[in-house]
């Protein structure tokens, strides 16, 4: 179970929330470009270009030529779109319940902090609606925090330190949840109670077998 002493809990995205296969879009990479997916993963993690789109320091446009120009080709934005999406995969229809069922009770202020992009998100918003009718998450969550519009990327403690300042929030009863473990230390440092999910598993299960540390 969730201590009893949580009162907020921020949820990761992807990986978490929607289904997540990274690898899908390296191996996408590297059909289009002259590369390995190993050196695309290499790409996605090192290369300032995703660093400066996630903090939104550049425009969708931007990105797709930045990412034609690396990966050598004169590739079209719609295929490159396609490649950059096709890590993103399913809405599970019980995080989905769980989400309207956590914020119906009232329990929880419900919040979503996500390194990501406009790309992506036009993509997972599309997902959703055909998953349950909902156009953004703006029902499941009090608010919805991503990278691209706050400036500032986990594990960077910023990131986490926007929604402690803008809601009052103490972080020894708030609860950060993320796939990503590295993600974790920025939130700890700031005394945030984190928990470490295994990405794509049951996102229900923590409610009834997990806990924060």
């Amino acid at each position: 179970m969730i201590s009893s002493s949580i009162q907020n809990i921020i949820f990761d995205l992807g990986g978490v929330v929607i289904h997540l296969d990274m690898p899908r879009t390296f191996a996408a990479f590297a059909q289009l470009g002259a590369i390995t997916p190993e050196q695309a993963n290499q790409l996605v993690h090192k290369d300032p270009l995703f660093l400066s789109y996630e903090r939104g320091a550049v425009t969708p446009q931007e990105f797709l030529n930045g990412l034609r120009h690396l990966l050598g080709k004169p590739l079209s934005d719609e295929v490159l779109t396609e490649a950059w999406n096709a890590m993103l995969l399913d809405f599970p229809p019980e995080n989905i319940e769980l989400l309207r069922s956590l914020k119906k009770s009232g329990k929880y202020r419900l919040f979503m902090l996500s390194n990501t992009n406009i790309i992506h998100i036009e993509e997972v918003h599309r997902r959703l609606e055909a998953a349950c009718g909902e156009k953004d998450f703006s029902r499941f969550f009090d608010k919805v925090y991503y990278s691209q519009n706050i400036g500032a990327r986990k594990p960077d403690p910023e990131a986490y330190q926007v929604i402690l300042d803008e809601w009052n929030l103490k972080p020894e009863e708030t609860l950060f949840i993320d796939d990503n473990q590295g993600n974790l230390l920025g939130a700890e440092q700031l005394g945030i109670k984190t928990l470490h999910f295994q990405q794509n598993s049951s996102l229900p299960a923590i409610f009834n077998n997990g806990s924060g540390k």
